[in-house]
């Protein structure tokens, strides 16, 4: 079936998905078919990565210690975000489509306290989103050559992370998936399913 983070986050859960997205920027040599991915994971350590998505759920193998104990562990789902991001493999948009209806009328729902709050949190978390904040200031402030060149840095170093140049990108964003509250394995549509998966591995 057609690969997607939906279907990473079913077999990875929260926890292992979320250090997965964090490991994308350290898949180095991708390559992709119709229904694999294969990549180094080049961290602390160096691990083989071969991704399946042939079957009803995606599967694979790794060199870590965490899927020789039989998991689906962060460098698969770091593989599978990165061949999603290539735009070369066939992915489920349908699951995209629904998962980001669901997010932006969560984010319709807040008002504008609660969204200030958020992108304050996101920013002090994440120095991409800071970054971005920052350039956004330097647009306001009347200085647009300044904004546009510290962006085109910002766009480039972020890709060079991942091994990719701005001409590789297809033109369009990926959202975290989102599922509704229908039972105990799932959760809000503000966030992922909880405590679907084993434990993060610790490596």
């Amino acid at each position: 079936m057609p690969l997607s983070e939906t279907t990473l986050l079913e077999v990875a859960g929260d926890l292992v998905y979320a250090r997965g997205e964090d490991y994308v920027r350290y898949v180095r040599g991708l390559r992709t078919t119709a229904f694999k991915a294969y990549a180094s994971i080049q961290a602390k350590n160096v691990y083989t990565v071969e991704l399946d998505w042939s079957g009803p759920l995606p599967d694979g193998s790794c060199t870590c210690r965490h899927h020789a104990d039989g998991n689906f562990c962060k460098h698969l789902v770091a593989t599978g975000l990165a061949a999603i991001d290539t735009g070369r493999v066939a992915v489920d948009d349908t699951a995209s489509s629904t998962a980001e209806a669901a997010l932006e009328a969560a984010v319709q729902a807040m008002d504008v306290d609660e969204l200030r709050e958020l992108v304050m949190t996101l920013a002090q978390r994440d120095g991409g989103v800071r970054r971005l904040l920052e350039i956004r200031a330097t647009t306001a402030s009347g200085n647009d050559a300044q904004a546009k060149a510290e962006l085109e840095a910002y766009v480039r170093n972020t890709l060079a992370f991942r091994g990719l140049s701005i001409t590789d990108v297809p033109l369009r964003s990926r959202k975290r998936p989102v599922t509704c509250s229908t039972n105990s394995r799932t959760t809000s549509i503000v966030g992922p399913p909880k405590s679907r998966g084993r434990r993060c591995c610790a490596h």
